[in-house]
């Protein structure tokens, strides 16, 4: 189907949408639900991340590892993709780390003991070059489970992989926001028709879902957005 047609069907499929309602879940444990407006207080707490419509939003984060500050520099290398589960509290990670100078001894997450407080370690993960996996956040004391999605969100946590030659820490990365994919409203790393249809289902909305432009809002650019990167696989 060509881009003209793709326009005319979507137009077709907003306008038969256009009555629909959306909700979120703020509580999964309880499955309650209410109306998007009714989210205010969530999006505003944890950045957008409470509006979807199907499945749990999973903001997509990335880690670039760099060498310490040690003498001489590590060759070392690293890199991973994550993604925060903001309602069950859970962090999925998949991270590559390679020529570590001597044996790893241990990788942890470390983020902030305060407001400006100084990292303090809070997860281990697995050793091995090839991490994956997934944490269950906990409360920690003075650090809530709402604090620690903030801050992860934010790009406060630090992930850290000590070596015997270097105790404390040969190399070291940011937790980030991964750049963002235009196109992807299905966020399922390709752009094509599932993305039209999600961003459909969420027009009119300012949801994480079907956001394909990531402006903020579910509108005619989102549709424009998806169309001008027909086909394309996001890195």
């Amino acid at each position: 189907m060509n881009r003209l047609g793709m326009m005319m069907m979507s137009a077709a499929l907003l306008a038969a949408h256009a009555s629909a309602t959306v909700t979120c879940v703020t509580d999964k444990s309880t499955g309650s639900s209410t109306t998007a407006a009714d989210c205010a207080t969530c999006e505003n707490s944890l950045k957008g991340c409470c509006y979807y419509t199907a499945g749990d939003c999973k903001p997509k984060m990335a880690v670039s590892f760099h060498s310490a500050d040690i003498s001489p520099p590590s060759p070392a290398t690293g890199h991973g993709s994550l993604a925060l589960d903001v309602i069950a509290a859970r962090l999925d990670f998949d991270i590559f780390i390679s020529d570590l100078s001597t044996p790893e001894s241990g990788t942890v997450i470390s983020g902030p003991s305060g407001p400006g407080g100084s990292l303090t370690a809070l997860y281990d993960l697995p050793t091995g070059s090839h991490k994956v996996g997934a944490l269950e956040l906990q409360p920690h004391p003075g650090y809530s489970l709402e604090q620690q999605r903030l801050d992860v969100l934010a790009g406060r946590w630090v992930v850290t992989t000590r070596t015997a030659a270097h105790p404390l820490g040969e190399i070291s990365g940011t937790i980030e926001p991964a750049p963002p994919c235009i196109g992807d409203a299905s966020d399922d790393g390709i752009v094509n028709f599932a993305d039209i249809t999600t961003v459909i289902t969420n027009f009119g909305g300012g949801w994480h879902e079907g956001d394909a432009d990531g402006n903020g809002s579910v509108d005619f650019a989102d549709v424009a957005a998806v169309l001008g990167s027909w086909g394309e696989v996001c890195p």
